[in-house]
């Protein structure tokens, strides 16, 4: 857990694992830059939780990032479903993946702007991305073998281009 106004930065080529019920909370912005030779991998083999950014008033940014085998958080009170989340909190994340993600959503993003682009989600349990009340973007990206919602939308204002949605195990878009 970082304290309010911390930034985490993570560089290219770095492996974090999360174990059992480890999570990574950050109450500032984050940056985890990587490259598409040597990416950020962030993982668990063995139910490990993912990440939560709250209340940044900075953009946080992620590129060449690899999420796989992460889960949402269990003990958490904050009522938190995805293995990735931002919550109030503006990102910005390219040329990514999203795999292997067993938790109601794979992103949530909540009361946020965002930009996602060039980025793939498969081989998700439940919902792929979910925006509840944020503004942003979903460019050039990819959506493969989900198992609920690629994209699940409520309340949100968001632009969908060049984005490839195959084998959503219920809606491609959902919008509430």
């Amino acid at each position: 857990i970082l304290p309010k106004g911390y930034k985490l930065i993570v560089e290219k080529n770095t492996n974090i694992k999360t174990n059992n019920d480890g999570i990574i909370i950050v109450q500032g912005p984050i940056e985890i830059i990587g490259t598409k030779d040597n990416p950020v991998n962030i993982y668990s083999e063995n139910g490990g939780k993912g990440l939560i950014v709250l209340n940044s008033s900075e953009k946080s940014h992620l590129k060449f990032v690899k999420f796989s085998g992460l889960h949402a958080p269990s003990k958490i009170s904050l009522s938190i479903m995805g293995a990735i989340n931002f919550y109030n909190s503006p990102v910005s994340i390219e040329d990514s993946i999203f795999e292997n993600i067993y938790s109601e959503d794979a992103l949530n993003i909540i009361r946020s702007e965002f930009k996602i682009k060039n980025t793939v989600f498969k081989n998700v349990s439940s919902d792929a991305f979910d925006s509840d009340f944020s503004k942003g973007e979903v460019l050039n990206s990819k959506f493969y073998n989900v198992g609920n919602d690629a994209i699940d939308v409520s309340g949100s204002l968001i632009k969908v281009i060049s984005t490839t949605i195959n084998n959503s195990g219920d809606k491609a878009i959902s919008v509430g």
